[in-house]
């Protein structure tokens, strides 16, 4: 019955088609008629002046140039979240509101032609990256006999993002990521943990004029986008009338969206909205627009956190945000970010234990467990690091499926780190396939001093020769490895770099290696020390491989991995063996 109705709406919708004004026919000295919410979420009408038209300013890309009056405009010039609003001549579209000046004393604005977005949507299943290329400022020269209006730089107007449940700090702190985007963020109201079960609207309730909020977070804590709708046309919408994020083809979704106020400002004005229910997906973000359709699912990425202190109640939260390479990094790091720095200090000793297990297509989960103290900014720390594996994840060059994330937090106000003091063994002298130990002594943060044996094995091909023994934390032996012997950027297939990622070096755990000064090769980041001539030629001389091989003047003999401690370790030391046959 529910897709009954959706589809009657649907032709109720594209029953009334709008009128479509040809480029050739517009003209200076136009007068038309622009729509957009200034309040709540009635769509009021605003003046349009047409000033001039100027073409060729990207690959057959054309602007209009307008004067707008009426509403607040004499007061706020044109307004971020105007983006979209359609404009009309004698009731025909002619295209959507996209750009603007800041600092204007008069509502100046760029209008992006509805030929061109209609035209870049039918041709949306082309190379995006070739839109992503396009600037966000449109500049061009003055021609000989050229009206003002053809040398001029004319930026995008920025698109509001409206962050709901977080931190101001977290909001300072990711500040220039988000402006690097061409957005402008600002705390504001949210749907809260209410948004993660809403029905889907009507489609007939959406009309041009109107309001959208591109979903990136959704929950406990929030992040959208608000534009406005430019065209409708049956199931597809069109809106913005620039970019959003440069995505080329996504999935997003879709609210409808109220002004709860307009914010004036000296550089620009902005509008600040909240999302209502849900309506549907955008599917492409390219340079003239985003391009959606009603209804439909976005695949999002449900994630739960719960922070554990002791003798208090654990603190839980639950949000969804996008599938995204880029943005679902940044998402997490930040969400993460604003939930410690909401309960926890800033300045001031903190631990933060993290568990966190990532979900990928319908195996196991990866595991992955960490620990972060720091006398300030820990908070930063912990959510950078805790980030670091689904970073890593969509960093490769494979196209992993994230099905959710669960992260435990246990969080305390001491200090815990083990710093390393020095290391011996009994020997010095082992022989081939000999088993020996090293001794650690770390100084604890409390004052004492803890000893650790590691256990090491010499492998019986290990011919004669001095041999180095390091010990010390995950990241200072990680930066003896050259950029070739990273597991994780040469895995070719999804097993491999769960596998590689699951060995990632933490922070709470002692490393050891075994050096040795021969060459050894790195093939598609595994290490083949000392090979035999013959496979050393062959390595050496095979143009065909596909994967680089790399000699390099040091070979590791063996390593070591330590339990999980409950301390950060920190250090690097090293001796000296010597390896005799018996």
């Amino acid at each position: 019955m529910r897709t009954l109705i959706l589809a009657l709406s649907l032709l109720a919708v594209g029953a009334a088609q709008t009128a479509i004004m040809p480029l050739s026919q517009i003209h200076a000295g136009m007068h038309g008629v622009g729509r957009t919410i200034f309040q709540g979420d009635t769509v009021s009408d605003f003046q349009v002046d047409i000033l001039g038209v100027v073409s060729n300013l990207g690959p057959r890309q054309a602007v209009i140039f307008a004067k707008l009056s009426g509403g607040p405009l004499a007061d706020t010039g044109v307004i971020e979240g105007m983006s979209g609003s359609p404009v009309y001549i004698d009731g025909k579209l002619i295209g959507a509101v996209a750009l603007g000046y800041p600092f204007s004393k008069s509502a100046i604005a760029g209008i992006t032609p509805i030929e061109q977005m209609m035209a870049q949507q039918k041709r949306a299943t082309l190379d995006a990256k070739a839109e992503s290329a396009l600037p966000r400022t449109l500049a061009w020269d003055a021609k000989p006999g050229a009206s003002q209006w053809e040398s001029i730089s004319l930026p995008e107007l920025k698109t509001p993002l409206v962050l709901s449940g977080f931190s101001q700090r977290a909001l300072t702190q990711f500040l220039p990521q988000w402006e690097n985007f061409g957005l402008r963020p600002q705390l504001g109201p949210g749907a809260g943990a209410a948004a993660l079960d809403q029905p889907m609207g009507d489609p007939k309730d959406l009309k041009p004029g109107d309001m959208i909020s591109v979903q990136l977070l959704r929950g406990d804590l929030g992040i959208s986008a608000d534009g406005t709708v430019t065209y409708i046309d049956g199931n597809q919408i069109y809106a913005f009338g620039h970019r959003f994020l440069a995505a080329g083809t996504t999935a997003m979704p879709f609210n409808k969206a109220s002004v709860l106020t307009l914010i004036p400002g000296l550089m620009t004005s902005t509008k600040m909205d909240t999302p209502g229910e849900p309506m549907g997906v955008i599917h492409q973000d390219l340079s003239q627009g985003v391009y959606g359709s009603f209804g439909g699912h976005a695949s999002m990425i449900p994630i739960h956190v719960h922070i554990h202190r002791p003798g208090q109640p654990v603190d839980a939260y639950s949000f969804e945000m996008v599938d995204s390479r880029v943005l679902s990094p940044v998402l997490l790091n930040m969400a993460l970010y604003s939930t410690l720095d909401a309960n926890e200090r800033g300045i001031g000793t903190t631990t933060f234990q993290i568990s966190e297990a990532i979900q990928v297509g319908s195996g196991e989960p990866l595991k992955f467990s960490d620990l972060y103290t720091s006398d300030q900014g820990g908070p930063l720390a912990a959510a950078a690091g805790a980030a670091r594996p689904l970073t890593m994840l969509y960093g490769s060059r494979l196209d992993p499926d994230v099905k959710g994330l669960d992260i435990d937090v246990n969080a305390s106000d001491q200090k815990r780190v083990l710093t390393l003091e020095q290391v011996w063994t009994n020997t010095t002298t082992v022989a081939p396939g000999a088993k020996f130990e090293v001794t650690a002594l770390f100084a604890s943060s409390d004052g004492g001093e803890i000893t650790r044996a590691i256990p090491l094995e010499i492998p019986e091909s290990q011919p004669a020769g001095d041999l180095t023994v390091w010990v010390g934390d995950g990241a200072a032996l990680q930066r003896m490895q050259p950029p070739s012997a990273d597991p994780v950027a040469a895995a070719r297939d999804l097993p491999r770099l769960l596998a590689a990622l699951g060995q990632l070096p933490v922070s709470n755990r002692i490393y050891a290696r075994i050096t040795a000064p021969q060459t050894a090769y790195e093939v598609a980041g595994r290490q083949f020390p000392a090979p035999p001539p013959s496979l050393a030629r062959a390595l050496a001389s095979d143009g065909s491989s596909d994967r680089a091989v790399i000699s390099e003047a040091t070979s590791t003999v063996a390593d070591y991995r330590g339990a999980p401690l409950t301390f950060v370790v920190s250090g690097l030391k090293s001796i000296r063996i010597r390896v005799e046959p018996n």
